[in-house]
């Protein structure tokens, strides 16, 4: 016999340091990664490893606690797995949210970035395996959506949250980038560089997702500053600025109420675009 889950056209995946979100919303149900076939668990600290149902007013949705990284020696299509085991299961926005470093001098630790586009630089792409059907040739014009790039600005103005747009360039990892490489970025056009966040987007987007993703600048990227780089300092960062954006993205997220209005939502800009 089937489990009956609840309709949820949502999911977010969290990034480094972002698990104190879980605490605020109504957890339906949670399983480790471990136990999900196809699954992997994250080593890295700061990545739970859990796939969890949560509810925040009328809006069901899934949360990744955790995600798999390229640099963690697997393939692509294990990176990209929970993105197209979540399109099974009937979503149709996908929320990305990760730790970058600051590429641009007008980016600091703690600001907060929506995702505007984005540069791959990971010297592959998540599209290339044998096991997606026949349509490899997915359309990345517009990967990030607009309208819920506005919302989220809307809502923390409300909480007097200044969000800013970027160009998210994405490395392979895991050792942080040298100074020549940052220089490299920014003269492409980067504004903040990170080990992950594109592969789901592009696999969300194969799948017709509406994606959403934010950035929370955790350090300036290397030979910017007079300091080095270190992950337990990332974390930090980025713990302490989740405490005020969780309400925004608490807001964001609750106003989507039901699968089927988000399916109307999407499809209505679809037709618009």
């Amino acid at each position: 016999m089937g489990i009956s889950l609840p309709e949820s056209g949502v999911a977010i995946f969290l990034g480094s340091g972002m698990g104190e979100f879980i605490r605020k919303v109504e957890i339906l149900g949670r399983i480790p990664y471990q136990k999900i076939p196809g699954f992997r668990k994250p080593s890295v600290p700061g990545h739970a490893g859990e796939l969890i149902l949560a509810r925040r007013k009328r809006t069901v949705f899934w949360i990744a606690s955790g995600r798999i990284h390229y640099y963690e020696g697997y393939g692509m299509e294990t990176v990209t797995f929970p993105v197209h085991v979540l399109a099974e299961l009937g979503v149709y926005v996908l929320i990305l949210s990760n730790a970058a470093g600051s590429v641009s001098g007008e980016l600091h630790p703690g600001d907060v970035v929506v995702l505007e586009d984005h540069i791959n630089g990971m010297g592959t792409n998540p599209s290339r395996f044998p096991f997606l059907p026949e349509k490899p040739f997915t359309d990345m014009t517009e990967t990030y959506n607009k309208k819920l790039i506005s919302d989220f600005i809307a809502i923390g103005q409300k909480y007097s949250i200044p969000i800013k747009k970027g160009i998210y360039y994405a490395v392979s990892g895991p050792s942080f980038e040298t100074p020549a490489e940052i220089r490299m970025m920014a003269t492409l056009g980067a504004d903040m560089v990170g080990m992950s966040t594109v592969p789901e987007a592009v696999a969300g987007k194969y799948h017709g997702m509406k994606i959403f993703a934010f950035s929370v600048i955790s350090n300036y990227g290397s030979g910017t500053s007079g300091s080095g780089v270190d992950h337990d300092s990332v974390l930090e960062t980025v713990k302490k600025r989740m405490n005020a954006l969780n309400p925004v993205l608490l807001e964001f997220i609750g106003n989507m109420t039901s699968l089927d209005e988000v399916k109307q939502n999407a499809e209505k800009s679809a037709l618009s675009e």
